[in-house]
């Protein structure tokens, strides 16, 4: 078993009935999804293992304390880790993005160092990570598909972006030489959880005048007007029920996006 996922999670606190507190939380954990998320990709390629055998990291924001328990059966590692009262304040207020990130990074580390009593845990390398994250300016994107359509004479790129307040999927469209910028849009976009995209966006086609956007069972979810796009204009159809109504959910999200946003 190797060591696939770093997360955290947020929990009803108890101790602090208060919905703001709640609230909290749980924008914490929102803010702090597009690292988890690039931190688990990353990790998955150095093939840690560790002993005993650990597939996930999972470290819960606690306001009384630090303890740790291990499910054997799942590989998994619970960690629930001190955040104070203190600590939340001083969260609260950076103005500084990267100043935040930090404080994120800084959290995990902490966490590292409070699993490696219990457990064989290469730190140095999950440490190189996370200086591997701050030389790429904290960014999580990512290529998910590029396609040359000499019938239209287009060259389409199909990127990735997680962010601390999102995700959305944006399209580029370039003539055959990538030269000159044709048309550029975000087609979708989400709260910032890979469970709002991540079954959603495996594979592309061109089905007649459409460039299809395909889900992991081969599903077309959303289909772009090639012929509008030559002329510069991003038309998209949304095919699949729970895209049907995006252009109508872009209100909402715009609104979960807002609550999260500091």
């Amino acid at each position: 078993m190797e060591l696939r996922y770093i997360y955290t999670r947020s929990s009803v606190w108890e101790q602090y009935k208060e919905d703001m507190y709640s609230d909290f939380s749980l924008t914490l954990q929102a803010n702090e999804r597009f690292i988890c998320n690039w931190l688990s990709k990353a990790v998955r390629k150095l093939h840690i293992e560790t002993s005993p055998p650990i597939k996930s990291l999972s470290f819960t924001h606690s306001p009384i304390g630090t303890n740790i328990s291990i499910d054997f059966s799942e590989g998994i590692v619970h960690c629930n880790l001190l955040l104070s009262a203190t600590d939340q304040e001083r969260l609260q207020q950076m103005s500084i993005l990267e100043d935040r990130y930090e404080f994120f990074l800084s959290y995990l580390e902490r966490g590292y160092k409070e699993v490696s009593e219990r457990i064989i845990l290469p730190i140095d390398q999950l440490l190189d990570l996370h200086d591997q994250f701050r030389q790429n300016g904290y960014r999580n994107e990512w290529l998910f598909k590029k396609k040359m359509i000499r019938e239209y004479g287009l060259y389409v790129f199909l990127k990735c972006y997680f962010t601390t307040f999102d995700f959305h999927l944006e399209l580029e469209a370039y003539d055959l030489k990538k030269t000159h910028l044709i048309a550029k849009d975000i087609i979708f976009r989400s709260f910032p959880d890979e469970l709002c995209y991540d079954k959603d966006f495996r594979s592309i086609q061109v089905e007649g005048s459409k460039l299809q956007i395909l889900n992991f069972l081969g599903k077309a979810e959303m289909a772009v007007d090639l012929e509008a796009l030559t002329q510069g204009r991003v038309v998209v159809d949304y095919i699949d029920d729970d895209f049907l109504n995006w252009e109508e959910r872009k209100e909402s999200t715009r609104k979960a996006i807002e609550r999260i946003t500091w």
